[in-house]
C-alpha cells in the first residue's frame, strides 16, 4: 500500500539556489540539454591484472521535463553535484515532446514530469509515453508545486509511478530516488 510521506517541519527554510546562466546548451536538434559533458565512465575499477575496467554497476539515466528554470537547477545539482550522477538530460520546452524524447540516444530508467508545463501538461505527456511500447515500463515520477490528497489519487489513477513535491527537500530525495531506482513507489507531498 503506498503512503503519502510528509515533511516533519512544512515550514522548513530550504538553501536558495540561484539558476546558472541560461545559455542554450541543445544535444543535438531535439531540445534537450545535457545537464553536463560526460567525459570517463562514472566509476573505474582496477583488476588484479592491471586492466582497468568500468564498475558493473550501470548508472541509471535520467530525464527531468520542466520549464523552471530554478526547478531545473536545482534538480540538476541534486543528482551531478551532490549524488555524483551524470546521466542527466532535461527537457526545457515540451512542444514536440515525444520527437524529443525519442530522438535521445537511451530510453530514460526514471523520467521526472512536471505537472503544470504548457502545450502539454503532466498528464498528456504520460499519456504519449505509456502509449510508446519502449516507455511503457519505464519509471515515470510526478512533480508538481501544488498537490492535494485528490491530486495524489488522480495522478495514481492516470498511471504515475510516484509523486515527488516540489521544491525538492534535498534531505529526502536521495532515499526518494534509491526506492524509485528500486522500483517501489514513492509518493512524497513536502
Amino acid at each position: 500500500m503506498d503512503t503519502i510521506q510528509q515533511s516533519p517541519d512544512p515550514t522548513e527554510v530550504t538553501e536558495t539556489l540561484r539558476p546558472a546562466a541560461e545559455a542554450p546548451r541543445l544535444a543535438g536538434d531535439n531540445g534537450a540539454e545535457p545537464a553536463e559533458p560526460s567525459g570517463a565512465p562514472a566509476a573505474e575499477m582496477s583488476g588484479s591484472d592491471g586492466q582497468v575496467r568500468t564498475s558493473e554497476k550501470k548508472e541509471p539515466a535520467i530525464l527531468y521535463v520542466e520549464d523552471d528554470p530554478l526547478s531545473r537547477e536545482v534538480m540538476r545539482l541534486l543528482l551531478l553535484k551532490e549524488m555524483g550522477y551524470s546521466a542527466l538530460t532535461i527537457i526545457d520546452d515540451n512542444h514536440d515532446f515525444m520527437e524529443k524524447v525519442r530522438a535521445l540516444d537511451f530510453i530514460p530508467d526514471v523520467i521526472f514530469l512536471d505537472i503544470q508545463m504548457r502545450p502539454h501538461d503532466g498528464y498528456e505527456m504520460l499519456n504519449m509515453l505509456r502509449a510508446d511500447e519502449a516507455y511503457r515500463s519505464t519509471q515515470i515520477i510526478a512533480m508538481t508545486a501544488s498537490v492535494m490528497a485528490t491530486d495524489v489519487e488522480a495522478l495514481k489513477r492516470a498511471g504515475f509511478d510516484g509523486l515527488i513535491g516540489k521544491p525538492i527537500m534535498r534531505q529526502y530525495f536521495p532515499e526518494q530516488l534509491e526506492q524509485i531506482l528500486a522500483g517501489k513507489a514513492v509518493w512524497f507531498v513536502a
